[in-house]
């Protein structure tokens, strides 16, 4: 559990595999055969090409979602031989029975089985740990973390010494993870089931509308759900509003918050619209940044434009693919600044404000260039982002602009940065507790207030303020 770069953290996972590979038995002899989970195809593939493991390949095979039945079903059934390295997915921890005919290899302890990342549930470690010893074989498993892995659990490097220092390694881990997920993600995960259990149970009165014919329930439930412009001409276009958010490995909590979050902001937006009859019409953009440790498709991710309705289906879709991932220290906040200006001055797109969250704050000059000259990926080559930009110009260009961005931070380390971000622009800057009891209804209240503020001035924001119940200087 230390904080290494990949090729220090590669090396040491090669001399893992080597030792495992030996019989215990027999000692020098390579008579065991190794397994290794990673928590995704672009880390496999990464350690795959990656020079330390170079000696190995001859003995390794890939097994992961893009490989055929076929291959996939002989892979399964060679994988259990003396001498032999599997690097898989995570996907294959599950339901996989990789069974052992080979006696030499059950005689040199079976199969070893080495995870290269914190499962965020036991139950899917368990699985992992079961691809070995199977059927009653013989076999090991051991874990291997870095500091980036540990970090989205919130395990800081001084919990990591005071962990290895108890003796008690992982059940420490263990106990952490289980707080953590307990505390942060199962109430989120609770409010977007009963979410979705109300619609359900919408969606099945409606069915039974239909059998009973029940004309005045259906026509109710087609209009709710189906907005036609009866006019040909277009309404006027308020300024809209993109959400930029930090979607690598530690913002989970706040992903998951967000995507359960984003149907409530939208009822909450419209019931105020239509209160105050505002007829101008608002779109909203969710855009996601990483680093540059993110192959080009990954860095920075947009969705489609939505029009303020009560069903957000593109927003919702659009976080429902999010994947936390990709940490490496300060983040690439200013490819997602670079793109807002490029809708403006490129796209000719109205773009009134950016409500920025996040819990690290923007990468430096320097940093972008290191990170991009120790990343593994050719910017260079890449048609988004051949281009060096940094966060400071791209600030100023908004602030040229009249855009204002409207920051909200999550740890300490992001305030600072954040705060010269939205003192430049005009905008405000705000802490945002994810751990606090009442954390979803302040994200609704932040985009929602921010958006109206944006789109109609303080009058819509007053207006929704009055409705909700939020408290003066709850949200600046």
């Amino acid at each position: 559990m230390l904080r290494l770069s990949k090729a220090e953290f590669f090396l040491n996972l090669t001399k893992e595999i080597v030792n495992r590979l030996k019989s215990r038995s027999s000692g020098d002899d390579y008579k065991r055969a190794v397994f290794v989970f990673f928590d995704s195809i672009e880390n496999l593939k990464s350690f795959y090409d990656d020079p330390a493991f170079i000696k190995l390949r001859d003995h390794a095979i890939i097994l992961s979602e893009d490989v055929s039945t076929a291959s996939k079903e002989g892979i399964i059934r060679a994988a259990a031989s003396t001498e032999q390295v599997v690097l898989m997915t995570k996907a294959f921890g599950r339901g996989t029975d990789f069974i052992c005919y080979d006696k030499k290899l059950i005689d040199a302890g079976g199969v070893h089985v080495i995870q290269t990342f914190l499962s965020k549930q036991v139950a899917e470690e368990v699985q992992i740990k079961g691809r070995t010893a199977r059927q009653g074989d013989r076999g090991s498993y051991s874990l291997m973390l870095t500091y980036d892995d540990l970090d989205k659990f919130g395990i800081t490097l001084d919990i990591i010494e005071d962990i290895k220092n108890s003796g008690k390694r992982y059940s420490s881990l263990n106990d952490i993870r289980n707080k953590y997920y307990g505390e942060k993600l199962f109430p989120i995960i609770r409010r977007g089931v009963d979410q979705i259990s109300a619609k359900f149970n919408e969606s099945s009165a409606f069915i039974d509308d239909l059998i009973s014919n029940n004309r005045p329930a259906i026509n109710a439930f087609l209009t709710k759900y189906n907005h036609v412009e009866l006019s040909g001409e277009s309404e006027v276009e308020a300024p809209s509003t993109i959400v930029l958010m930090d979607a690598t490995y530690s913002m989970e909590s706040m992903i998951q918050l967000t995507k359960h979050a984003v149907k409530t902001m939208f009822q909450n937006m419209n019931k105020i619209l239509k209160e105050q009859n505002f007829s101008a019409e608002i779109s909203v953009q969710f855009m996601v940044y990483r680093n540059y440790n993110a192959p080009p498709e990954s860095l920075l991710e947009e969705s489609a434009w939505e029009v303020l309705s009560d069903n957000p289906s593109k927003l919702y879709s659009f976080m429902d693919t999010v994947d936390p991932n990709y940490g490496w220290g300060s983040e690439a906040v200013e490819v997602g600044l670079a793109r807002v200006v490029e809708q403006i001055t490129k796209e000719k797109k109205q773009i009134g404000q950016i409500i920025l969250i996040g819990d690290r704050e923007a990468n430096d000059r320097d940093e972008v260039l290191e990170k991009r000259n120790e990343s593994e990926h050719d910017w260079l080559s890449s048609s988004r982002f051949a281009e060096l930009v940094f966060y400071k110009d791209e600030i100023q260009k908004l602030k040229d602009l009249n855009v204002k961005v409207n920051c909200f931070y999550l740890t300490e380390k992001a305030k600072s940065c954040f705060e010269e971000i939205s003192n430049c622009t005009g905008g405000v800057c705000q802490e945002l507790k994810i751990g606090a009891p009442d954390a979803s209804d302040k994200l609704t209240h932040v985009v929602s207030i921010s958006t109206l503020r944006a789109a109609g001035g303080d009058g819509l924001a007053s207006a929704y303020r009055k409705a909700f119940d939020v408290p003066v200087g709850y949200i600046a």
